[in-house]
């Protein structure tokens, strides 16, 4: 049946493209992949790039730390 189909690739779907963290909150660790590898983000190097913004002035809007790559980005903030 549709309904037990559906069921079978939510159930997929979940277990190989989903993280839930403990607060309950879900992540897609393929979207944020796919995401940082088309620059589809808006990270400061990107941002930055198109103002023109010299590539040391490009810094880390949350932790002001560092230029905001995408290294940077998923050393800090992906917890996969």
């Amino acid at each position: 049946s549709p309904t037990t189909s559906l069921g079978r690739k939510m159930a997929h779907y979940k277990a190989h493209y989903l993280h839930t963290l403990e607060d309950g909150f879900i992540i897609c660790p393929l979207e944020i992949h796919m995401r940082l590898e088309t620059s589809s983000h808006q990270l400061e190097i990107e941002v930055g790039r198109s103002a023109h913004m010299p590539l040391e002035e490009r810094i880390c809007q949350m932790s002001h730390q560092g230029i905001e790559t995408k290294e940077h980005y998923v050393k800090h903030y992906c917890f996969l």
